[in-house]
């Protein structure tokens, strides 16, 4: 896969997963910044929330982060990383998403192994095919940049 600004899908992947568990509705607010999304985009400085004065440095509602399609999740995140350079605004990223992590993530896309009792693999499965699916469309996205 081509990389987006030297990073690749994978990586992407592995800052939502830790940031929101893939979860695109996840909401949460943090030290009194309210995060949005599956990339937990700050409602301070990336987009606005009504609520809160903000930078709105990718010029949309706050909103439309807590949905399924992420495609414009994706186009504030290209802009977070043209401006930053790097995965920085993502802390989660520079704790947990080393080399080791990112290729089980890659992996995990392309072969969606399931390990561990019926229980766990249900929800394995239901991960791996949301991992999937959000390296799908960052890869989609990226091909339209």
């Amino acid at each position: 896969m081509d990389p987006f600004k030297g990073i690749y899908s994978e990586q992407f992947v592995c800052a939502a997963d830790y940031s929101s568990r893939l979860d695109t509705l996840y909401y949460e607010n943090v030290w009194g910044v309210p995060r949005y999304g599956i990339f937990q985009l700050s409602g301070l400085e990336w987009c606005d929330n009504g609520r809160h004065p903000t930078q709105n440095r990718c010029n949309v509602s706050c909103d439309l982060f807590l949905d399924d399609d992420i495609q414009d999740d994706t186009l504030c995140v290209k802009k977070i990383v043209q401006r930053t350079k790097d995965m920085r605004a993502w802390p989660l990223y520079l704790k947990y998403c080393n080399k080791q992590t990112i290729s089980y993530y890659y992996m995990q896309c392309l072969f969606g192994k399931n390990h561990g009792t019926p229980k766990k693999r249900i929800r394995q499965k239901t991960r791996t095919l949301r991992l999937a699916m959000a390296l799908k469309q960052l890869q989609n996205f990226k091909k339209n940049f």
